[in-house]
């Protein structure tokens, strides 16, 4: 049962957060992820022939690469995401110019922000990735700790701005509860 427990309580969030999604930015939200993640697999599969396995976990969806890659393979299937993120950011802008619409708007935002978010050099991130592909083995320890102590105080600060600044419940406390899952899956 325990094996399952994570698969269940994800169903459970999003089946909530799909019936409460008015304004349809999580459904927008959701598109733009399976479509950086399609990316990565797509490309993977281009390479190697096979489709990867995907691993669902708290923090992440990643994909079981089962066979080995040469460290230019390795950065095109994590680039793939990011860029598909942005170029679908730039279509739909362009789709903006013929006719506004909130949906083409919030497309246009969130995938931006995801392409732009994924690039960040911290934990199972595509940047972060990146950064140990291109690294030698020697400098990836020192990435590690600095990785580490960045987290730590971004936590840190998020963490205090939600004590301190004068917020609403709900932000203040997404704000901490976003700190401490971040907090708990480094662990």
């Amino acid at each position: 049962m325990k094996k399952y427990t994570y698969s269940i309580l994800l169903l459970a969030a999003l089946c909530v957060c799909l019936l409460y999604d008015t304004a349809q930015l999580f459904r927008i939200t959701l598109i733009c992820a399976a479509i950086h993640e399609a990316a990565h697999i797509f490309v993977y599969a281009v390479i190697t022939r096979h489709l990867p396995k995907l691993v669902f976990k708290p923090s992440a969806i990643e994909l079981n690469r089962t066979f080995a890659l040469s460290k230019y393979q390795d950065i095109a299937v994590t680039l793939a995401g990011p860029l598909t993120n942005f170029a679908t950011a730039l279509f739909a802008y362009a789709m903006l110019s013929k006719s506004a619409s909130y949906t083409l708007y919030f497309l246009c935002a969130i995938s931006l922000c995801i392409g732009a978010y994924n690039l960040l050099p911290i934990g199972v991130l595509d940047g972060a990735r990146l950064i140990k592909v291109l690294l030698p083995a020697k400098q990836i320890y020192l990435f590690y700790k600095i990785e580490t102590a960045t987290i730590y105080i971004l936590c840190t600060a998020v963490s205090l701005t939600a004590a301190f600044a004068p917020l609403k419940p709900f932000p203040r406390a997404a704000m901490l509860v976003s700190c401490a899952y971040i907090l708990y899956t480094r662990h």
